[in-house]
């Protein structure tokens, strides 16, 4: 009997590589379209899942035993048809938790506190015209930061946070927040916050949850940071307030 087929939709790290070859046939989809996965899944007795899987994946794999998310959200599955077949279906949490923690806060230093282009001012025009602070130049000791999910990455931020003096506010499906993050309601939070972090996984009742409403509640200068699934935020809301300069 031959080792078992493993797709992968997209390659792995070479150390990745290195832990399963030996053990299956790992095989590489030359491209992430639809019709290509279909095809590549033929033979799969394994997925691992690096990109949207079709809908209808299933239908076409008829060795598949398990599809496993090479990260965190299980939206790239089509988990319920899987399930139906029997076909087992993992993902890998808090993974990248750390990392998505200090891109939320990288992503806040950048807007608040812009050094790349106050250093690319000073060597081009000089002090006298780098010293003037950038439109939306602030400091983070002492600014609201809202947590929408204070999962396993949600809590790593506000332990970040707090360590910059911000006070940090959540709404979390759990109930239940860490130490020093206050629990509000959905409309608490964007009216008060600064900084706005999306965290939460896309559910049937997450989708759309930062709602026109709850952005036009938010302040005219609030940063809104989404590390969860586009889906959560109402994309056409959050434009228009763009481009109305009502958010930040």
């Amino acid at each position: 009997m031959g080792r078992p087929v493993v797709l992968t939709t997209i390659a792995l790290h070479a150390d990745g590589t290195a832990v399963l070859a030996p053990h299956v046939d790992l095989r590489v989809a030359p491209d992430t379209s639809a019709d290509t996965l279909r095809a590549c899944a033929r033979d799969a007795d394994g997925i691992i899942v690096r990109s949207k899987l079709p809908d209808d994946i299933c239908d076409h794999a008829p060795k598949l035993k398990a599809m496993v998310r090479h990260g965190v959200g299980l939206d790239f599955i089509p988990v319920t048809a899987a399930t139906a077949r029997g076909i087992a279906v993992a993902n890998l949490p808090g993974s990248n938790a750390q990392a998505v923690a200090e891109y939320c806060i990288s992503a806040l230093m950048h807007l608040r506190r812009p050094l790349s282009s106050v250093d690319a001012t000073m060597r081009a025009q000089g002090w006298l015209k780098a010293r003037i602070a950038p439109e939306g130049f602030s400091e983070l000791g002492g600014s609201t930061l809202g947590i929408i999910g204070v999962g396993t990455i949600g809590r790593k931020v506000a332990r970040i946070a707090q360590g910059f003096g911000m006070t940090v506010l959540g709404v979390s499906r759990r109930g239940v927040m860490p130490e020093g993050v206050e629990a509000v309601s959905l409309a608490d939070l964007c009216t008060r916050s600064h900084a706005v972090v999306v965290s939460c996984a896309l559910t049937d009742e997450t989708k759309g949850l930062l709602s026109a409403a709850m952005i036009a509640r938010l302040r005219p200068d609030a940063i809104v940071i989404n590390v969860s699934r586009g889906a959560v935020i109402d994309t056409h809301a959050l434009v228009d307030a763009l481009m109305a300069r009502r958010l930040g």
